[in-house]
């Protein structure tokens, strides 16, 4: 791995216009592709950049060689990746994180994910050679109407996200800003009490699915947080549902609507 030097540096170029860098990577001779995907997959880690293209994206490895994320087993899942991680050849030690991809000066997606239990204060990674990959299917993050689900869960978000995860690693906790869903009357104005996190092996919720309580609700802010311990027994298929539509419905957001008007024929009554 190359030395590292430096912290917000800024470099003008030819036309004296600013470009800052939040890191810059000196290396010794020059790298092949494999080594190149490895520095870029370090950094798009670190600073929760999507590789390639966004939907499409590239794979994922470390330093080590590992692929932490594969691009074509998690084919449909690839929008606005983001990871945390512990790669001590790298000194990459990145215990929280969310996408920096953005929409009109708007983050694209809701979800940040932190290591361990304590959201504010992170731990590291128990040890080296830990992550966890996240991606979704570029949904709207509102509801299904009701499809693919089972009791309790009433309805779920269309937005499903599924992670990939290498090594060892733990409990992680998720928060889900929720102030842009739409609610009982306007967007946030759900009761996040009544929601749920979801978490399926085969991205089937209608069966199977573990259902979580959250660890944290504010609704003032509309942030909701849970805690899970992803495994290939409940699987990384993740999305949010409710267990009250009067309360957290989620609701569909009708956008437009085409009306025709039609006439309606009656044929006159015989006469006598």
């Amino acid at each position: 791995m190359p030395s590292l030097v430096g912290s917000e540096m800024c470099i003008r170029d030819s036309n004296d216009a600013a470009v800052d860098f939040a890191e810059l990577a000196v290396y010794k001779s020059g790298l092949s592709g494999a080594d190149m995907n490895r520095v870029e997959s370090y950094m798009a880690i670190k600073y929760g950049v999507t590789l390639g293209v966004n939907g499409t994206s590239m794979d994922y490895n470390s330093v080590y060689g590992n692929t932490v994320w594969n691009s074509t087993t998690n084919s449909g899942y690839c929008y606005d990746i983001a990871g945390i991680a512990r790669e001590d050849n790298s000194a990459l030690d990145q215990r929280k994180s969310r996408t920096i991809n953005e929409t009109a000066g708007n983050p694209r997606d809701m979800l940040t994910v932190a290591n361990g239990t304590n959201f504010t204060t992170p731990t590291a990674f128990s040890s080296d050679q830990g992550y966890f990959v996240w991606g979704h299917n570029d949904l709207a993050t509102q509801s299904n109407l009701g499809n693919d689900v089972a009791s309790p869960i009433l309805t779920r978000f269309s937005r499903v996200w599924k992670g990939q995860e290498t090594g060892t690693v733990g409990t992680v906790t998720l928060e889900f800003d929720m102030s842009n869903v739409p609610g009982v009357t306007t967007p946030g104005t759900n009761d996040l009490n009544d929601v749920r996190l979801l978490v399926d092996a085969d991205g089937v919720f209608a069966s199977g699915a573990t259902v979580i309580s959250p660890s944290f609700v504010n609704n003032g802010s509309n942030i909701v947080r849970f805690q899970h311990n992803f495994a290939s027994g409940t699987g990384f298929f993740f999305t949010i549902g409710t267990i009250d539509l009067s309360t957290a419905p989620l609701p569909v957001e009708i956008i437009s609507f085409t009306a025709e008007c039609c006439l309606l024929y009656t044929s006159p009554s015989p006469r006598d």
